[in-house]
C-alpha cells in the first residue's frame, strides 16, 4: 500500500480518501467524490442522493457511528496502543514519513476537490 502511495501521490487520476472523512463529514465527502469525478449539478445531486443510505451516521438505528475499528475499542486504549508501538522503535524514522505522506495524500484532495479533513486532525 505504501508503494501504491508513493505511485500515486500527485496523479490526477487517484483521489485518496479515508475512513475518517466519511466519519467527519459523509455529506462532503461524497461531494468531494463528485468534484472528483466532475459530475455535473444534477449527476452530483443524485450522486448524494443515492449514497445517503450507505451513510451509517444518519441512521437513527446504527450500532455503531465510525468504523468498527475505531468504534469498537475504546479511543484511550487505541492511544495506548499507538505509543507503545512508536516508542518501540520497530519503525525507526519510517513511521513519521509514512504518516506525512498519507496526510499530504489526504490534504490533496481537500484542496483540489473540497474534501473534509479527518476528525482526529481536525480536533485541537
Amino acid at each position: 500500500m505504501l508503494a501504491n502511495m508513493q505511485n500515486w501521490r500527485d496523479d490526477p487520476k487517484v483521489l485518496s480518501l479515508s475512513l475518517g472523512q466519511f466519519e467527519s463529514d459523509y455529506k462532503k465527502t461524497i461531494r468531494c467524490i463528485g468534484e472528483f469525478l466532475r459530475l455535473s449539478e444534477a449527476q452530483a445531486s443524485s450522486f448524494l442522493a443515492s449514497a445517503q443510505r450507505h451513510d451509517l451516521g444518519g441512521r437513527k438505528n446504527a450500532r455503531q457511528r465510525g468504523h468498527s475499528t475505531r468504534t469498537r475499542y475504546r479511543k484511550e486504549a487505541n492511544l495506548a496502543l499507538q505509543k507503545v508501538l512508536i516508542d518501540s522503535g520497530a519503525f525507526g524514522n519510517q513511521l513519521e514519513a509514512i504518516t506525512s505522506l498519507y496526510h499530504d495524500s489526504l490534504d490533496r484532495g481537500t484542496q483540489l476537490y473540497g474534501c473534509p479533513i479527518e476528525v482526529e486532525r481536525a480536533a485541537p
